[in-house]
């Protein structure tokens, strides 16, 4: 994915690319792990979905802040884009990702999303967690 952040006086007002990476944690109720009739808590299909989720709306995209006036031209030449209310920084992205697994994976009751991390280069991520 492309970005650029529009209010940052340095580098990364300029459009720049990263290849960004993804961990999801989960957390789970220890009792319902315990009585699972073959010890696995998600089957990692269900990480599969979120993704799919990225490729289909994400990868290969420029990522920008709604007011950036880069915006325009890409539009105009047909690049894919999305539009964010906030700048495109790992932090707000790991947030985004976040609500995203919540809505992708599954509501069961003895799991849920503890956090995302993203990874914008093998040496420079931001966790969110609530």
């Amino acid at each position: 994915m492309a970005h650029r952040l529009p209010d940052y006086n340095w580098k990364c007002w300029n459009v720049h690319g990263h290849t960004y990476k993804a961990l999801i944690t989960i957390e789970w109720d220890l009792y319902q792990w315990h009585t699972s009739e073959n010890g696995m808590v998600m089957d990692f299909w269900w990480f599969k979905k979120v993704k799919d989720w990225i490729d289909e709306h994400r990868d290969h995209a420029y990522v920008w802040r709604k007011d950036d006036y880069v915006l325009e031209y890409l539009k105009e030449k047909n690049f894919r884009t999305y539009t964010f209310d906030f700048s495109p920084t790992a932090e707000q992205m790991s947030k985004y990702l976040f609500n995203i697994a919540e809505d992708v994976l599954p509501r069961w009751k003895w799991i849920k999303v503890k956090s995302v991390t993203i990874y914008e280069t093998p040496t420079s991520f931001s966790t969110y967690s609530e």
